[in-house]
């Protein structure tokens, strides 16, 4: 943060809700990070851009109203091609597995 020079405000309290997101007071604001589902419990509407990615997006709601969001995506590394190829040829079946996002 130094090296942006960006200032880093402290919190307090700090809730974690499993599968939800984060909530935290900053600068006596209620500051909220998570997926589809903080926004679900918030009553918010996701923007109409975010409803059919297979990306993991977070989404930043300050006072209950959004103001923001970010795109994760899993990149494919090259080598896997070859790796899968390798085990095809030995005969064995190969899946891949990811309980992430049901879109997905």
């Amino acid at each position: 943060m130094k090296q942006e020079d960006l200032t880093l405000f402290s919190s307090s309290d700090f809730m974690y809700e499993s599968g939800i997101g984060v909530h935290a007071t900053v600068q006596g604001k209620q500051v909220s990070a998570g997926g589809f589902l903080l926004l679900e419990q918030l009553n918010i509407q996701p923007p109409s851009d975010t409803v059919n990615l297979t990306d993991t997006i977070i989404f930043t709601v300050i006072d209950k109203e959004l103001v923001g969001y970010i795109a994760f995506a899993d990149q494919i590394r090259e080598s896997s091609f070859g790796a899968i190829k390798t085990l095809q040829a030995q005969g064995i079946k190969c899946l891949l597995l990811t309980g992430d996002n049901e879109r997905a």
